[in-house]
């Protein structure tokens, strides 16, 4: 199709970028070089387009680097807190020197540019994209629990898998450089390639690697997800409202998966296996070094111990990837969210991104409660408001839909 080389800038910008990203296979090809003398066009220094020079510098990337990194740099110059141009220099600063010290020189630029991914994804605005940044700027920060909800949010709304792919492969490159481990970053992975996974299930995907397969389960079994506290308040609420949780199960049967601990909601499991039989599976997540000394809880089938010292996502990142290796579908799994703290707050959202329905119990405090007032996932779908009475509980358990959708 013979395309005009003239016209408004940014009609060129997009007309190069769409010609680039479709034949971004072939780079040498006639149409990637007639996109990126678009994108050339888009880019003159008259029009201070920082959209068009960026767009400019990704169709270098790979290509020549020096020159993609110049071009980023100059929409720096225009747009210090541009969040694609800053996140591709500070990516090439960080596998350059392989020195996390070298974030130092952009927390200012990164913290603004954060808070302009934060603004724009709550005005609906260039959306996965402005959480996919966010999250990965708040991973070079150090605040892991909120890069976690972030990329858990910008799965849940990815329209693809090159989406998920593509921010992956930029915190790959980061932490394949770096000298030293960036703190979070193999959780914020685990997330995106288990959503690519759950969602997009045509890929071929790495984070099956590890993961176990659970005896006796496939495609066609019952999981429910048990997730929520085991400090102070749970077991508050828990004394007064457990028995109703566990009545909610008579009659069911299948899988059910938790902590594995006697404590608080993962404890909870443990008195639901020994009222209701063996019709009923309950297998445990928990860390190989215990350094918190919670004791593990006998009356699971099967205890299962992840890498690592302490609880964390870790164990619940764990569990997802043994029922998908598994066949278990996301969309069939229910999560029970009661109480919680952050990690907590993290499994019922990466839940939510996998695709499966989360059953918040109304009123048991801190996490559950908190995700009911989330605006960022108020509307998403599978967030469920239940009562804490049997018949609320079961109804979500069995999916006869009795309970009202959040």
């Amino acid at each position: 199709t013979p395309y005009a080389d003239g016209g408004p800038p940014p009609l060129l910008r997009d007309l190069g970028v769409a010609l680039c990203q479709l034949h971004r296979d072939r780079p040498a090809s006639t149409a990637y070089r007639r996109g990126q003398r678009l994108l050339e066009a888009a880019a003159d220094p008259m029009h201070r387009d920082v959209d068009a020079i960026a767009s400019l510098a990704g169709s270098w990337r790979g290509l020549d680097d020096e020159l993609s990194l110049s071009l980023y740099r100059s929409c720096l110059d225009i747009d210090p807190a541009n969040p694609y141009a800053l996140g591709n220099v500070v990516e090439f600063e960080l596998t350059s020197s392989g020195d996390l010290g070298a974030i130092d020189a952009f927390r200012e630029q990164l913290a603004g540019a954060g808070e302009r991914c934060r603004a724009e994804a709550a005005a609906g605005m260039n959306l996965p994209w402005a959480l996919f940044d966010a999250g990965k700027f708040a991973l070079l920060l150090g605040d892991v629990q909120q890069a976690l909800s972030r990329h858990a949010k910008a799965a849940q709304l990815a329209s693809s898998g090159h989406m998920l792919t593509t921010s992956a492969a930029s915190i790959e490159r980061i932490t394949a450089a770096l000298q030293v481990e960036l703190p979070g970053a193999a959780h914020v992975l685990d997330v995106l390639l288990l959503a690519r996974t759950a969602r997009f299930p045509s890929a071929a995907d790495a984070v099956l690697r590890t993961a176990h397969r659970l005896p006796g389960v496939d495609q066609d079994t019952t999981v429910v997800i048990v997730a929520g506290g085991t400090e102070e308040t749970a077991e508050t609420w828990l004394r007064e409202h457990a028995g109703s949780v566990v009545e909610a199960f008579e009659g069911y049967s299948g899988l059910v998966v938790s902590g594995g601990t006697d404590r608080g909601v993962a404890g909870l499991v443990g008195a639901i296996r020994t009222r209701w039989g063996a019709g009923i599976r309950a297998v445990g997540y928990l860390p190989a070094d215990n350094v918190d000394g919670a004791h593990e809880d006998a009356r699971y089938d099967e205890l299962r111990h992840c890498p690592g010292a302490a609880f964390s996502i870790g164990q619940s990142l764990q569990a997802w990837r043994d029922l998908l290796a598994s066949g278990v579908t996301p969309a069939a799994v229910r999560l029970l969210a009661i109480n919680g703290g952050a990690i907590a707050a993290t499994e019922f959202r990466v839940g939510l991104a996998l695709g499966c329905r989360v059953g918040v119990l109304v009123g048991s405090g801190r996490a559950a409660d908190a995700l009911l007032v989330d605006e960022g996932w108020l509307t998403a779908p599978g967030l469920v408001r239940l009562g804490d009475t049997p018949a609320d509980i079961k109804s979500f358990l069995s999916d006869h839909g009795a309970a009202d959708s959040a």
